[in-house]
């Protein structure tokens, strides 16, 4: 797999969550579907428009694993917001300093990442000099799909070395 490691500042966010359960792989098919009402309601547009396009990210399109227990975590869908951004609405979330195992890809979505994230937890995770720290881990969309149906992202894993 083609990984980086990286370091960070905290991170803020702004976006809209939802609780997605892992079990029988509901997440699979709920993270999707909260993507697709987000986009057909044009949750996005008044954050768009007040962005922080020179932040850690950015500019991108965030997904954010936050609140992992058991089977169940909050999924959220955000942006890092300027200083003057109107976040009314907005769930707001500060993503500490890490350090970060960034898996970049390309692809059809959802397939392409669900494939990437298997293949993480899978393969590069047990075999790699690096373990899981805990914190919360980020899909990075910094453009939208293209014309054939792609979209390129960076999964985001927390790490430290074992």
């Amino acid at each position: 797999m083609n990984v980086g490691i990286r370091e960070t500042g905290a991170i803020q966010l702004a976006g809209l969550t939802r609780k997605v359960r892992t079990a029988d792989g509901e997440n699979l098919r709920a993270i999707p579907a909260f993507w697709d009402e987000i986009t057909k309601e044009k949750a996005f547009d008044k954050l768009f428009a007040d962005y922080q396009e020179n932040g850690i990210l950015n500019g991108a399109m965030v997904g954010a694993c936050l609140d992992h227990h058991q089977d169940e975590f909050t999924y959220m869908i955000a942006l890092e917001p300027s200083p003057s951004s109107d976040l009314s609405g907005m769930e707001t979330r500060t993503i500490p300093e890490q350090t970060w195992a960034v898996f970049p890809g390309h692809g059809p979505m959802p397939e392409t990442i669900q494939n990437t994230w298997k293949q993480i937890y899978t393969d590069w995770l047990p075999a790699s000099a690096f373990k899981h720290s805990g914190g919360p881990e980020l899909e990075i969309y910094p453009s939208p799909v293209d014309e054939h149906g792609n979209m390129q992202f960076e999964v985001w894993i927390p790490v430290v070395r074992r």
